[in-house]
Order: structure tokens, then sequence, then C-alpha cells
């Protein structure tokens, strides 16, 4: 972290995560010497009409494995069993580290994590480690979910039951969240964790401001590629989804006028 201290020293950087999900990476840039700025760019709504609860409930209860994508998709299981803990028979595997941890924090038993946090290295492990040929796979996920996850595991046999629990949105007020933002603390960076949060960032920051335009700075591949698709840079991607692989990205890419501070 000394690398990023002295060249993230006094750089502006807005946090585009949603409001709950911030602090860590607030905390994480403030001891890279940065300035952080939350300006969420994503707000998460889970859907939790008694039919979907219901569905939920039923799937956990006949599923052979749960897949744990994120720890949105953690939170929002939680509060479908209300307080009840998951059978100990159902067998779950986590897409990273920090999935699992705030999995197993909330009474489930994580069996297998994913070497590479992606939904790619989820179906690596499981088809490496897992007879999935007719086993029952439940896959909670946002609304915005691609269905690359589900094709793998199909491919290998699984019957895959994806369900929709939760909602991706940009934030009411957005726009002028950003506005309010570009004048008080112009941003040096912009840090995505998703491909969502940069199209509600993109869609929100006022063309009048195209000169100012800050580097971008990317979670993990799959965002990029959304960045890229849109035609803008992706100036630093992180080789790890962490917040720390992603200031030290940020560090290398820098250039040394960005260095003096």
């Amino acid at each position: 972290m000394a690398r990023s201290a002295d060249v993230l020293h006094g750089r502006v950087l807005w946090i585009t995560r949603p409001l709950e999900q911030a602090g860590d990476w607030i905390h994480a840039c403030e001891r890279a010497g940065a300035r952080p700025i939350s300006v969420p760019c994503v707000a998460i709504e889970a859907l939790t009409d008694g039919a979907l609860r219901a569905q939920c409930q039923l799937l956990l209860s006949q599923a052979d494995w749960l897949l744990l994508t994120s720890p949105t998709v953690v939170r929002v299981l939680a509060t479908c069993l209300a307080g009840e803990p998951p059978r100990r028979s159902l067998r779950v595997a986590a897409v990273g580290p920090g999935t699992a941890a705030r999995a197993r924090e909330l009474g489930f038993s994580v069996e297998l994590v994913a070497e590479r946090a992606d939904s790619e290295g989820l179906a690596h492990i499981l088809r490496r480690e897992v007879p999935l040929r007719g086993r029952l796979v439940f896959l909670p996920q946002g609304d915005r979910a691609a269905d690359a996850l589900t094709l793998r595991l199909q491919q290998a046999g699984a019957a895959v039951s994806p369900l929709t629990i939760y909602t991706n949105r940009a934030p009411v007020g957005l726009r002028d969240t950003v506005d309010r933002a570009l004048t008080d603390a112009p941003p040096d960076w912009v840090l995505f964790a998703s491909g969502s949060a940069f199209d509600h960032w993109r869609e929100a920051w006022p063309l009048h401001a195209g000169r100012q335009r800050p580097h971008l700075a990317s979670i993990g591949p799959h965002t990029s590629a959304v960045i890229r698709q849109a035609g803008h840079d992706v100036a630093a991607e992180a080789k790890q989804p962490t917040i720390q692989s992603l200031l030290a990205a940020l560090a290398s890419a820098a250039t040394p006028s960005e260095g003096d501070g």
C-alpha cells in the first residue's frame, strides 16, 4: 500500500458502489492517501413479495446446491429465510472469499469458494469438484445477471433454477448527486465494481463536463468490457476483484504528474 499512498495522495476517487457497500472501499482509499467521495450509482432493492419469498424458500428446501454470487445475494437470501438457518444438507458454493465470509456470518456452511472470483471461476470449480449431472442448483441473482453461469452448469448436466431476488437500479436523483459532487470534488478517478454502476454513471454524467472527464477504473474484465463497449477507455483494471488490487492498478497506471502532490 506504500506505493499507492505515494502515487494516490490527495487524488479524488469517486466510489460508485451502493451506499451500504461503500465503507470498505472508502477506508481503503483513505489508507492509500486518496480522497474518496461516495457517489452511489447503484441502488439495490430486494424483491420481498410473498410469492417470491415462498418460491425462494421452496428452492432452498429442494436444491442440492446453492450458489452465492455476491454479498448482496447473501443479504437478500437471509431476509427470505427470516432468521431461520438454511438446512444442513444444503451444499453451498460462493463466488469469492468476501461472499463466503458474509455467508458464513449468516449461518450458511460454504463448502466451495471459487479460486477466480467471478461466474467463470464458480462454474469451473463446480464442474471440477462436483458431479453436477442431475443435481438441482439454485441460483438466486439480480435482474441484470448474465446467463453464462446458468448455461455452463446446464452443459455439465445440472438442472439450474435461477431466480431474480433483487433489482439493480440507478438511485433516485443520481444526476443531481453527480452534479453536486462534480462541483465540490471533481474526480481524478471513478471506480466501478459493476457494469451497471458504469451505465448509470454514464447516463448521469453531464455533457458539459466532457473536458473534465476522469480516468475510469474497473474491478475486472466483465466491468471493463461494458465500459469499452460504450466507447470509454479503462485506465486501470484490478487483477483480483478487491479494492486493494484496484488501488494497486491505479497506482501502476498513474502518470508521474498525478503522483506529484
